[in-house]
């Protein structure tokens, strides 16, 4: 008797069903994972801006860093 040489069509097609499955049930944790990830990042950056501004404090004896009005009408 001869061995199978490999998958059967049904059977790929089994498995590629499953894996879409999964797949669909992990999209949104993953996005939402992806979401908290950008947030930490901004977080992040928006410290280093705070840093960066208390240092430049620190060094020009009390004085801030000049920034711009954003509720003038152009």
């Amino acid at each position: 008797m001869k061995a199978p040489q490999g998958f059967s069509l049904v059977e790929l097609l089994a498995v590629m069903a499953i894996i879409t499955v999964l797949v669909a049930i992990l999209s949104p944790s993953l996005r939402r994972a992806r979401r908290l990830v950008r947030s930490a990042v901004c977080l992040s950056n928006l410290h280093h801006v705070g840093v960066g501004h208390m240092s430049y404090s620190a060094g020009a004896n009390g004085l801030t860093v000049p920034t711009v009005s954003f509720d003038r009408q152009w």
